[in-house]
């Protein structure tokens, strides 16, 4: 059964977003002109947060262990840092000067912050936002971390999907390319195949690199943003030019969900979850814990091979 939600009841429903507590499955959405909105998991607007750069787009963003959600400022050259998942989610500029145009954002196992963007490279952070390590992988920009901790998956937005060795600094054989030309956001999951948002669909990849699966609906024809719902059987979407989110079930291709953000054409670049199923291996924040539990999950919380 699918199910849509228009931007004005969630504002009925929601009245004027104040701090809220971020609980399992909430969805932060990069909206573009400085913002972050955080929905539940079916779609209410909980809180508007801005970055106070109502110039810089928001793009991908990403919870850490503590509930914390970091954000990229792409037009700011910057990272926030909105302190979560209760009180009043007070903003800290923790990167900033990269030397990139950050876009994409995502941790590992040990908490460290890894930065890709545009024409740009991979950088590895500190959690306190201290550059460590920059790496060769040019031109790098949406990208997903294996368990082993060492491969990134990554793309530069066109078709070809590459990998690269962190330990060595080094290329490894390329993975697939997709069918449509375009890969932005991707995600790995538990069976070794990826998830890849390539605009006018999601495509699945096998652990070779073989096309399995594709994913659409009507009226998604940009699809840019992608994460995996903490279900594990599920994953979400956004289309940058119609600001709809979509959520999908993994096996069945069928849409379950959508909601849209009403901020218009253009706007919606990024998106995460609290609790958000990772292959890299983030410790899931303490607060999800409850939420798990309530979901029958807390005993399989380990996260994606």
């Amino acid at each position: 059964m699918r199910t849509t939600v228009s931007i004005f009841a969630l504002l009925a429903l929601a009245g004027a977003a104040s701090a809220s507590t971020w609980v399992q499955g909430d969805i932060a959405v990069s909206t573009s002109a400085g913002e972050y909105r955080v929905y539940s998991n079916t779609g209410v607007l909980k809180d508007v947060l801005s970055n106070g750069g109502a110039s810089y787009y928001t793009t991908g963003s990403a919870f850490d262990s503590t509930g914390n959600l970091w954000g990229t400022n792409f037009g700011g050259n910057s990272v926030s840092k909105f302190d979560g998942p209760g009180g009043t989610h007070t903003q800290n500029l923790v990167i900033s000067g990269a030397g990139q145009t950050p876009e994409c954002i995502l941790f590992n196992a040990a908490g460290k912050v890894f930065l890709s963007g545009p024409g740009s490279f991979i950088a590895r952070y500190s959690n306190t936002g201290v550059l460590e390590q920059t790496y060769s992988a040019y031109d790098s920009d949406w990208m997903d971390l294996a368990s082993d901790q060492t491969t990134m998956f990554f793309g530069n937005e066109g078709g070809l999907i590459r990998r690269w060795d962190l330990a060595s600094d080094s290329a490894l054989p390329n993975f697939a390319s997709t069918s449509t030309g375009r890969s932005y956001a991707m995600r790995l999951l538990a069976d070794g195949s990826l998830l890849v948002a390539a605009e006018r669909q999601v495509e699945r990849f096998d652990s070779l690199g073989n096309l399995i699966q594709t994913y659409d609906t009507a009226g998604m024809d940009s699809s840019f943003a992608l994460n995996v719902d903490p279900d594990g059987t599920s994953f979400w979407t956004a289309d940058f030019n119609n600001a709809n989110v979509y959520k999908f079930d993994i096996s069945t291709g069928q849409m379950l969900f959508s909601f849209n953000t009403g901020t218009g054409t253009n706007t919606v670049f990024g998106l995460s979850l609290f609790g958000e199923r990772t292959s890299s291996g983030v410790p899931l924040p303490s607060a999800a814990f409850a939420g798990l539990a309530g979901m029958g999950m807390l005993a399989s919380r380990r996260r994606r091979a």
